[in-house]
């Protein structure tokens, strides 16, 4: 039994999951490591941090990129991305 992990059809999670693999594959090394270890691995940020052998805040700012990298390999159709709010127009006085 494939599993639902409580949203959309199986065969719909099993495309995302391909296209996450896929555009992980397409990160520089140290995007993937970071990911890796904080994701799949569940390490907290301080044990991330001492295998990569970085400071935390440069653990919190590589993952920072990667996280917006994956995101934007992700988001492959504008029909996918939900729709903005109008810019914020301050009344006029």
């Amino acid at each position: 039994m494939t599993p639902r992990c409580g949203w959309g059809e199986p065969t719909r999670h099993a495309a995302d999951q391909a296209a996450l693999h896929q555009a992980l594959s397409t990160l520089p090394l140290t995007y993937r490591r970071v990911l890796t270890l904080r994701f799949r691995d569940n390490c907290s940020l301080a044990d991330t941090a001492l295998q990569l052998g970085l400071s935390l805040s440069a653990t919190k700012a590589l993952q920072r990129r990667a996280i917006a990298r994956l995101r934007a390999l992700l988001v492959t159709a504008p029909d996918d991305v939900p729709p903005s709010l109008p810019p914020y127009s301050p009344p006029m006085a």
